[in-house]
C-alpha cells in the first residue's frame, strides 16, 4: 500500500507540474498574440523570435550581460525622425543560494545617430549599482533638486558631460517616472526600463512609445 501511495504521490506532482508548465507556455502565447495584434493595429513591425543583431548591439550594455539563458522576444519597433525605438520582452536567469531566478523584462531601446551623448548609468538609489560599482565612479548629485538626487543614483566616467545633458527637465521627466526606473547610455544608445515592472501588459505600450518619444526629445532638443 505504502508503495502505492508514493507511486499515486509521484504521479500527482509530475501532473501538477505538467500543468504549471502548461499554463506558462499559454500565457507566453497569450501575450505574443496579444502583442503581435496591437503592433498591426499601431502599424509597426513587428518580430516574436526578436532580432539577433540588435541583442548583438546591445550586447555593449549591462542588463545584457547579466545572468544566463537569456532572451529577446515580442519584439515591436517604430523608425521615426532618424530614431529607431523598439520595445521587447526581455529574459534572463541568474543562481543564488536561494537557487535559480528568473527575470522577465520590457524593455525599450534608443538607437540614433544623433544620441551624442556620454556613457551613463541610472538606477533607483536604493537599487545595488553594480556598473557604477566596478568603476569606482561617484554618485552625480545635483544640489538644486533633492527629489532626483535622492531618488536615482547616476554615474558617468565623464561627470562634466552628463551634467550638461542632465538639464532640469531630464531630471524632473525621471522624478515623475514610477519607482525602478533604469537607464542605460552609451553614445548612439539608450536601454531604458523599470525593473520593478515586470512585463508590461501590451494594452500600455502605447504610452509606453509616448513616453519613450519625450524621454527622446529632452535629450535630443536639450
Amino acid at each position: 500500500m505504502m508503495e502505492i501511495a508514493n507511486l499515486l504521490l509521484g504521479v500527482g506532482v509530475l501532473a501538477t507540474f505538467g500543468v504549471l508548465v502548461w499554463l506558462l507556455r499559454k500565457l507566453e502565447k497569450d501575450r505574443t498574440v496579444k502583442i503581435s495584434q496591437l503592433a498591426e493595429g499601431l502599424g509597426l513591425e513587428f518580430q516574436p523570435l526578436g532580432d539577433i543583431p540588435l541583442q548583438q548591439r546591445l550586447g555593449k550594455h549591462h542588463l545584457f550581460n547579466t545572468g544566463h539563458s537569456r532572451k529577446l522576444i515580442n519584439l515591436v519597433t517604430e523608425e521615426k525622425d532618424d530614431c529607431r525605438i523598439s520595445i521587447f520582452d526581455y529574459h534572463y536567469s541568474t543562481f543564488s543560494g536561494k537557487g535559480r531566478s528568473k527575470t522577465k523584462l520590457t524593455v525599450v531601446a534608443l538607437e540614433s545617430h544623433r544620441l551624442r551623448i556620454p556613457a551613463f548609468t541610472l538606477r533607483p538609489e536604493l537599487s545595488f549599482d553594480m556598473i557604477g560599482g566596478r568603476l569606482g565612479l561617484q554618485d552625480i548629485d545635483f544640489e538644486d533638486n533633492a527629489s532626483f538626487s535622492q531618488g536615482y543614483v547616476l554615474k558617468s566616467p565623464d561627470e562634466g558631460e552628463t551634467r550638461k545633458l542632465f538639464n532640469r527637465a531630464l531630471q524632473d521627466f525621471f522624478v515623475q517616472r514610477p519607482p525602478g526606473c533604469c537607464v542605460e547610455a552609451i553614445n548612439g544608445t539608450i536601454v531604458y526600463y523599470n525593473i520593478l515592472r515586470i512585463n508590461r501588459k501590451p494594452e500600455g505600450y502605447p504610452q509606453l512609445l509616448d513616453e519613450s518619444y519625450r524621454l527622446l526629445r529632452l535629450i535630443l532638443d536639450r
